[in-house]
């Protein structure tokens, strides 16, 4: 019997994971009586035919065979859909041993010599050959509401699959719903759920439609990579090639280059071209580098970085220093223009010796709301200021306004206490020139205060700063002609030419300025690769020029990330360049290589010269080795760079080495150098490293030395087959400030300990990061969108805002604008033991688990400070903590028990206006026991304890202590019909400020659950109960009685799901609720909902 069951348990393992579902639209003859299906075995039960008119038939199935076969009646063609799912691989039809299946030797052997013939079926049937298949949804939902109104929504969703013809295939989603969600960014790979295309693909083209990546990759001027909205086609005919893309770009690209800063490993603020910090980056369009090592995004990987307000955090295992190269190439969303994109390329293969290819690609800006409705006060402007900035006032006279105007200055005054003319004023980030900073009041309304008086230089290095003015952008609007060409002279001789002209024009409503528009650039290269000079060794060449000038402008990157750092100049501006560049290669096979280059840069009336050498090896006593020299010469000043690094010993130890040295003879040096080993084992890898780093800056003709540093790095990775992964990376970074009076001391670590094996009753999951970030402080500010539409409520009374699902205000977080260095610490633990899966065990019925939460931001982090819950900790950002213990206790008879001991604190700094500290625990129990089949006793019993303090208002202090009780029965009187019904009792006392209070709750809770067989169910969950206050307090806080509100309330919640004939589907939800608080709110919303 025991065989029987484990081998039903394997076979039920693995046919669900060979389950497949299909959809087929099959056209049915006249005379035909059976439809030989795509596929065999089929799950019965799973079986769904319909004909598109809809009108029922009777029809039987062989699920084995995958045979429709249909009644005689049938007269006319029709066509049917059907839906099921089959296993992808085949039942055995036979069991037993392999030579119980081999024929007889005698039936073997043709007596009459005759070929076996079969004979056709005598009723025909017939193949699907349709090969399209298509599935989705249609849905429209209707809310109603006599406080909000009616809405009228809905969607599409349509995948589409197959072939149309013998050699194009289709695939796709299409949709008309617009998701504003996007993926976090702290995976590698994203899910994009909002994705729609459609593509049609053949072997000579392919044309791509809807949400669409966009690559060109032609010579040195024409690289661009943009996500955009449009059609993509590709094609390729003999030996001509090309492509064409006419889109709406889903953002604006920007590159933006800058150092990185001591102790921060982010966050990095991206901004817009015009240097606004409120934009959103598209998912997915960002690139990183640094030191022009490109990054992976993730968590466990270099970067992460959060899109909707534009951060870049490095992870710990790249530290980053004063004088990182960090490059970002991104798209933001503009929220004025549209910006459109056509592009045209068109490639000849010349016989295998080279090609040519001509391409040409524009990019313009289109107002979101059309031309005719720009104020034509800003038009004038936009068309009489040509390509200058453009900045108006950000302040409109208005006798309701929250700010008057006093001396220059805009004063905030919503009260209309002060004499003087009242504004409505909008304030733009302003890096340079700002003089006003981002406050909160006390109820959280966001308003901006004059900071003149202070030091603003001083300032700007540690908040944010705004102007009241109002930044316009201008439409601007670029093209570019190229043409490239490469042809193979000869095995020893390549040529390359390059000519493109761009037009840029940055304010497309002017036609002022637009004499500097047109721009021209050009390459020529002659090479060869792979000159033999003797036996596995070669020699290789390059020669080059490349120029443009000054009115050039290039759609995105034309050069390396590190350029401007090889060359140590700054990021240049509009300036005629030039740069001539000769190099030569000698490669020995399976030894290694050396480069050697000589270059001349010209940029504007300044000539720089560098010579560039660099080596790559590998032996079988050092099996990496790479070097690189690096000098420009510019006027009497010469730039030294040297980089070393060395793997030494073959086998699974490996001595590591690496130097830096950078020097500028007239500003500065550094020497950077790290040792250590490298352990490369199946189980065990890890690398301990060791460095110091030296910098020297130059004053009055002497180097000095002006900081030292030492650093440690740890990399571990241990895994075994028992179960256990561990991995950890840890940085320790130590820096004196020899001509400042300041140290930096700092550790980045990122660990987890990770155990979990199916016959084992012990799992166990610690995850633990430690990094130093530059925080901006954040303010939660609520805005009302009526009652009924929101996640939050105000009360006046504990001036808080307190989540409500029926609440009028919606949150959000804004940037205040001030910034400082932190420590983040967030610690995951996560413990299971299953006794059950001990043998013999007496607790077999026994399931033991903890969740233990960590998060802390602030400054002097340590261990000690988990239990800190001071109100005036300056130092502490947030410390945010969770600890759980949960007992499961379930037996054969149908008794379940479970038990949990909850601690919970938040001390919340981030507010501008102070400091709140929340503190709850909780021991509770839930009590499930059989009575008979059917029926079950309920007990759930909770004990609480709530504390609640302000450090900015007293009226938020208060607390709350003591105990909620639910007891009653749970009966199914047939497997249709399911009730729960409870009596509901709590109680609590505690403080509101320094009054007393103690409330009372009665209530009943009754939940149906009614299945109409397999179409549908209907659930609800009605609850009525009385809150009565004795004592000095006037209001109940929101912690006591669970929220419920003083005096009656009624509670109703009705979902109801209906399937009509498998294709359509109803959903109805029904919310009412009536206390104090709501008067008879109700809120309907139903849906009707198509499959195909």
């Amino acid at each position: 019997m025991i065989s029987r069951i484990i081998l039903f348990a394997a076979l039920s393992s693995y046919l669900a994971g060979q389950i497949l579902s299909v959809i087929d639209t099959i056209q049915v003859p006249e005379i035909a009586t059976e439809i030989q299906l795509r596929h065999k075995f089929i799950i019965d039960s799973t079986f769904i035919v319909n004909g598109l008119d809809n009108v029922p038939f009777d029809y039987a199935l062989d699920a084995v065979q995958g045979v429709v076969s249909l009644p005689s009646s049938q007269k006319e063609p029709r066509t049917l859909v059907v839906r099921y799912n089959y296993f992808s691989s085949p039942l055995p039809l036979q069991v037993g041993p392999k030579w119980l299946q081999l024929p007889l030797v005698d039936s073997l052997i043709n007596k009459n010599n005759l070929p076996i013939e079969t004979s056709p079926s005598s009723t025909p049937g017939i193949q699907n050959t349709d090969a399209l298949f298509t599935a989705g949804t249609v849905y429209r939902t209707a809310s109603v509401s006599p406080i909000t109104g009616s809405e009228f929504t809905g969607g599409l969703r349509m995948q589409i699959q197959g072939t149309l013809g013998r050699d194009i295939r289709i695939s796709g989603v299409l949709s008309d719903q617009n998701l504003p969600i996007q993926p976090e960014g702290n995976t590698k790979t994203l899910d994009e759920i909002d994705k729609v295309y459609l593509q049609v693909n053949h072997d000579n083209f392919l044309v791509t439609a809807g949400d669409i990546d966009v690559s060109y990759s032609s010579g040195k001027f024409m690289n661009i990579n943009r996500r955009m909205v449009g059609l993509n086609n590709n094609f390729k005919y003999k030996e001509w090639s090309g492509s064409a893309v006419f889109a709406g770009s889903k953002g604006k690209l920007n590159q933006i280059e800058f150092k990185g800063m001591d102790g921060k490993q982010g966050p990095y603020k991206l901004t817009s071209g015009d240097g606004s910090r409120d934009i959103i980056i598209l998912a997915g369009s960002e690139r990183v580098w640094l030191n022009g090592l490109r990054m992976v995004r993730g968590e466990n990987n270099d970067y992460t970085i959060d899109y909707a307000i534009g951060e870049l955090t490095f992870m710990p295992r790249h530290l980053v220093h004063f004088d990182s190269d960090i490059y970002v190439e991104y798209q933001y969303s503009d929220a004025q223009y549209n910006r459109s994109v056509l592009g045209t390329s068109m490639k000849r293969d010349l016989r295998n010796k080279g090609n040519i290819q001509l391409s040409w690609l524009r990019e313009f800006d289109q107002a979101l709301a059309g031309e005719d409705q720009i104020d034509g006060e800003i038009m004038n402007l936009f068309k009489n200021v040509g390509d200058k900035d453009v900045q108006i006032s950000g302040a409109i006279q208005d006798t309701s306004g929250a700010y008057v105007f006093v001396d220059s200055i805009y004063v905030y005054d919503p009260a209309d206490t002060i004499l003087g003319d009242h504004f409505n004023v909008a304030f733009t980030y302003d890096r340079f020139a700002g003089e006003y900073a981002r406050k909160v009041t006390i109820n959280g309304t966001l308003y901006y205060e004059w900071m003149g008086n202070n030091d603003l230089d001083q300032m700007r290095q540690t908040m944010d700063l705004y102007s009241p003015v109002r930044k316009l952008v201008k439409p601007e609007s670029q093209q570019m002609v190229q043409a490239v060409g490469y042809y193979q002279l000869n095995d020893w001789i390549n040529l390359s030419v390059e000519l493109a002209v761009s037009d840029h024009d940055q304010n497309s409503y002017s036609s002022i300025d637009d004499a500097d528009n047109q721009g021209i650039g050009h390459e020529v290269e002659l090479s060869g690769q792979k000159i033999p000079l003797g036996e596995k060794i070669f020699f290789g060449y390059q020669v080059s020029d490349w120029a443009r000038n000054s009115r050039f402008h290039t759609l995105q990157r034309d050069r390396s990330v590190n350029f401007y750092q090889d060359w140590n100049i700054p990021v240049s501006g509009k300036k005629r360049e030039r740069l001539r560049n000769a190099g030569a290669t000698l490669t020995i096979d399976s030894l290694g290589a050396v480069n050697g280059s000589f270059s001349q840069y010209e940029i504007g009336s300044a000539l720089r010269k560098r010579m560039l050498m660099d080596f790559h090896g590998t032996t079988a006593v050092v099996p990496s080795v790479t070097g690189n020299f690096n000098q420009v010469l510019y006027g009497k000043d010469r730039f030294n760079q040297i980089d070393f690094a060395a793997r030494l010993l073959p086998g699974m130890v490996h001595p590591v080495i690496n130097y830096s040295f950078e020097s500028s003879e007239k500003a500065y040096q550094f020497e950077h150098i790290t040792s250590g080993v490298e352990y490369s084992g199946e189980k065990l890898q890890t690398t301990v490293v060791i460095g110091r780093r030296e910098n020297h800056l130059k004053i009055e003709d002497a180097l000095l030395l002006s900081s030292r540093g030492y650093f440690s790095e740890l990399d571990l990775r241990f895994q075994t087959r028992n179960g256990w992964n561990q991995s950890l990376i840890y940085r320790k970074r130590m820096k004196t400030y020899m001509l400042e009076e300041k140290d930096l001391d700092y550790d980045l670590a990122q660990a987890r300990i990770f155990f979990r094996k199916p016959s084992h009753p012990f799992r166990l999951d610690v995850k633990i990061k430690l990094e130093e970030t530059l925080t901006e402080n954040r303010a939660t500010v609520y805005d009302s969108v009526g009652v009924g539409l929101g996640t939050y409520r105000y009360d006046p009374q504990f001036e808080e805002y307190v989540p409500d699902p029926n609440g009028a205000y919606i949150a959000y977080t804004i940037l205040t604008g001030s910034h400082e260095p932190t420590t983040q610490f967030e610690g995951i633990q996560r413990l299971e033991y299953d006794f059950g899966k001990r043998l013999n065990s007496k607790f077999k019925d026994v399931k033991y688990r903890l969740d233990w939460f960590w998060d802390f931001n602030g400054q002097n982090f340590s261990v000690n400070r988990y239990m800190e819950d001071d109100l005036n900790a300056s130092t502490i950002i947030r410390s945010r903590s969770k600890l759980r213990h949960e007992w499961d206790y379930v037996n054969r008879t149908g008794r379940q028990i479970r038990t949990w001991w909850l601690s919970e604190k938040d001390l919340n700094n981030m507010d501008p206006r102070g400091a709140d500290l929340r503190k709850n625990t909780e021991l509770a129990l839930d009590w499930l026991e059989s009575i008979s089949a059917n029926m079950h006793a309920v007990v759930k019993l909770n004990q609480h304890d709530s504390k609640v303090e302000s450090g900015f208002s007293h009226s938020r202090d208060r607390s709350a202590q003591g105990t909620w009780a639910e007891i009653g029965i749970k009966k199914r009187f047939s497997s249709l019909w399911q009730t729960e019904a409870l009596l509901q009792s709590g109680y609590d006392t505690g403080k509101h400020q320094s009054s007393n209070y103690s409330a009372d709750l009665r209530g009943i809770r009754l939940d149906i659950l009614h299945f109409f067989s397999s179409k549908g169910r209907l659930q609800g969950r009605f609850e009525w109960s009385t809150v009565s206050l004795d004592s000095e307090a006037a209001y109940l806080p929101p912690e006591a009685v669970r929220g419920h509100a003083l005096g009656d309330t009624r509670k109703a919640n009705i979902q109801g799901h209906i399937l009509l004939r498998q294709n359509f589907s109803i959903n109805v939800t029904i919310n009412y609720i009536s206390d104090i608080r709501y008067d008879n709110f109700i809120n309907i919303m139903g849906e009707i909902r198509a499959y195909f």
